[in-house]
């Protein structure tokens, strides 16, 4: 039997069946991302479900911020998940917001998303203040541009100034808009930060 070396939590995305039933969904990707990176991976559907056996969380991409849909169903996520984010906080452990969830600890911590534009289905280039590039997937409608915030640390942005991925100083709290469980062009090198980020 298989043994993972760490337990990792993951929000999951809302959707509303053909019968109006709440469903909740996490890619394939990340199933097959968890393997690779030798991790268990749990879905997290109740804030109980927080224990101390948990190594990290991972707030996943999909649905929109409720600011931008005025959607229930993403209300309802967001509650859950400021909730969620509120007492994981206080472990200490690493929490990493992908995409959509990188908007909503932004949002947390003071950085306002906005509607960006040529950040969907793309693979494009991003920069750190030594020029040293990743080539990374985009999938989202909504970022963080013309920001000004004094409590970032590790900045890389795109070509057109948006953020891509930082960490909330003094705390453990990563943003990340592109997906590490999706194809990227620089793939090794983000497996590396995401080993460094829920690992270290």
């Amino acid at each position: 039997m298989r043994s993972f070396s760490k337990n990792i939590l993951i929000t999951p995305k809302y959707y509303l069946d053909k019968h109006k039933q709440l469903n909740y969904s996490i890619e394939y990707n990340w199933i097959e991302y968890a393997k690779k990176m030798n991790f268990n991976l749990q879905v997290v559907t109740n804030i109980n479900q927080l224990s101390n056996k948990y190594d990290a969380l991972i707030l996943s991409g999909g649905n929109s911020l409720y600011k931008h849909s005025k959607l229930n169903i993403d209300k309802e996520r967001e509650i859950f998940e400021k909730n969620i984010i509120k007492k994981f906080k206080k472990t200490g452990k690493p929490i990493l917001g992908v995409c959509r969830g990188a908007q909503l600890l932004g949002e947390l911590n003071g950085i306002k998303t906005r509607k960006i534009l040529n950040h969907v289905n793309i693979n494009h280039e991003i920069y750190d203040e030594n020029n040293s590039i990743l080539r990374v997937n985009s999938f989202h409608n909504y970022g963080f541009k013309n920001f000004k915030n004094n409590n970032l640390e590790q900045l890389m942005v795109s070509k057109d100034g948006s953020l891509e991925f930082t960490k909330i100083k003094n705390c453990k709290i990563y943003l990340m808009m592109f997906h590490p469980e999706r194809k990227n062009k620089s793939q090794k090198n983000i497996d590396i930060i995401f080993n460094n980020i829920l690992f270290n």
